[in-house]
């Protein structure tokens, strides 16, 4: 967005509307707010997250070094960009899960 008012019109247009995504199935979910922040310049993006592995009963958590993009399109095209570390509960977060994580192949820091 170039302004302000440019984002307020796009945030008012989408209040009310559907918004249809994977999260949200083909019923799609109502908006009702919209957050708008201050527009900044990113010099790269990275993505985590945990999950629960229902299988396992083990939390997973996921990171890549290619960030802004949807991950479950990367995980169906790229699934090696992915690093996952399954969290076993008995021994709870140890520091070799988070160094396995940062140390993210291909990426600078």
């Amino acid at each position: 967005m170039s302004s302000p008012q440019e984002a307020e019109a796009v945030a008012e247009r989408l209040i009310g509307s559907r918004l249809v995504t994977h999260q949200t199935g083909p019923e799609g979910r109502v908006v009702k707010r919209v957050l708008v922040e201050e527009q900044v310049t990113i010099s790269r993006e990275l993505y985590a997250g945990i999950v629960l592995d229902h299988r396992a009963a083990q939390p997973v958590i996921m990171a890549s070094g290619t960030g802004g993009v949807e991950i479950e399109e990367m995980a169906a095209t790229c699934p090696e960009r992915i690093i996952r570390v399954t969290v076993d509960p008995a021994t709870q977060l140890q520091p070799f899960y988070i160094r396995r994580l940062v140390l993210i192949p291909g990426t600078q820091y």
